[in-house]
C-alpha cells in the first residue's frame, strides 16, 4: 500500500497539503508541521518561469522543478502531473520519472491536450475511454513503483456534476487513490461530493473566485478525505512583494514592510547547521576554512 493509500484509509482526520511554489515554501510547509505538501502546476510553472497554467511546459521542465523542491524537503510530496505530458507511452514515463524523485503521489487528470487551469473556462475533457486508459496506465506504473495516482476531472464546467461524478467514480473503480472533481462553483456541489464518491475524495481549495471559502472543519465535515491549497502561499508571496516595491517606490526605503529578517532566513535555510558540518569535515583532515565561514558559524 502507498503512503497516501495507508494515510486516507488510515485516518478519519483530513490531510491538508498546502501548495508550495518553490523549495522555500515547502521548507516553511515543513517548518509548521504539516504532513505533506502539494506541488501544482500553476504554482510551479507561475514561480520557475514566469507563465500561466496553460500546458506550455512539459515533464522535463516540470520535473526540473519538482526536483529543487523534493531534495530541499522529506515531507510526502504530491505532485501534479497535467494529462501526463502526452499519450500513453508520456504517461507511463511521466509516473516512473516522478517515480524516481521521490514523490508520494502523482495528479493525473482528463482534460484534452495542451490542457490549462481547471479555474479557467472553456476547457475540454478527453472522450471517457481515453481518459480511463490514461488513469489505468498511470495506476500500473505507479504501483510498480509504490506512487499513488490522485485522479481529477474537469468534466463538471461543460457536462455537469453527475457526469464529472461517474468519471471520477470510474477513476477510482480502476485503481486511483483519491479522485476529485474541479472547480465546482457551490457549497450543494461542494458537499454533494464526498457523499457520490465511491472512494476518498479530495477538494481543491484554490482561492478563485469561483467557489465559496470554506474551512478546512467545514470540507472535513462535509466528508472530504484530503484537501490541498495549490496557489494560496504563492498569492500571498507576491502580494508581499508588490506591496513592498511599492512601499520602495514611493518612500525610497523599506520600513514597515513586514519581512523576515535575515537571521529567521538563514535559520530557514539551515545555515548554521551547514556551516558546522562544513567546520567539522574541515576539522577531521586538518584544513583552514576562510574567516567568513568561521564568522557564518
Amino acid at each position: 500500500m502507498t503512503w497516501l493509500a495507508d494515510r486516507l484509509h488510515g485516518r478519519g482526520e483530513m490531510l491538508v497539503a498546502p501548495g508550495a511554489f518553490d523549495a522555500m515554501s515547502a521548507r516553511a510547509i515543513a517548518d509548521h508541521g504539516f504532513e505533506a505538501f502539494y506541488c501544482g502546476g500553476y504554482a510551479g510553472i507561475a514561480s520557475a518561469w514566469g507563465l500561466p497554467d496553460l500546458g506550455l511546459l512539459g515533464l522535463g521542465e516540470m520535473r526540473g522543478i519538482y526536483e529543487r523542491l523534493r531534495a530541499c524537503c522529506s515531507l510526502p510530496m504530491i505532485v501534479d502531473a497535467d494529462t501526463g505530458y502526452g499519450g500513453l507511452l508520456n504517461v507511463a514515463r511521466t509516473v516512473r520519472t516522478l517515480a524516481a524523485l521521490g514523490v508520494s503521489a502523482v495528479q493525473i487528470e482528463d482534460q484534452l491536450n495542451p490542457k490549462r487551469c481547471g479555474h479557467i473556462a472553456d476547457k475540454e475533457v478527453a472522450p471517457m475511454t481515453e481518459a480511463e486508459q490514461r488513469v489505468r496506465v498511470a495506476v500500473e506504473v505507479g504501483a510498480e513503483h509504490g506512487v499513488a495516482i490522485i485522479a481529477r476531472t474537469d468534466a463538471l464546467e461543460r457536462h455537469g456534476l453527475s457526469a464529472a461524478l461517474d468519471r471520477a467514480n470510474r477513476f477510482l473503480e480502476l485503481g486511483a487513490t483519491a479522485a476529485f472533481i474541479d472547480a465546482p462553483h457551490t457549497v450543494e456541489e461542494i458537499a454533494a461530493v464526498p457523499r457520490a464518491l465511491q472512494g476518498p475524495a479530495v477538494y481543491n481549495a484554490a482561492d478563485t473566485g469561483l467557489a465559496p471559502r470554506l474551512s478546512t472543519a467545514q470540507l472535513s465535515e462535509f466528508g472530504y478525505a484530503m484537501t490541498f491549497f495549490p496557489i494560496e502561499l504563492l498569492a500571498a508571496s507576491d502580494a508581499a512583494v508588490h506591496a513592498a516595491l511599492d512601499n520602495l517606490a514611493e518612500h525610497g526605503q523599506l520600513d514597515g514592510v513586514a519581512r523576515t529578517s535575515f537571521t529567521a532566513l538563514n535559520s530557514s535555510l539551515g545555515l548554521t547547521d551547514l556551516v558546522a558540518r562544513e567546520k567539522a569535515m574541515a576539522d577531521e583532515q586538518n584544513i583552514t576554512i576562510g574567516s567568513y565561514r568561521e564568522e557564518a558559524s
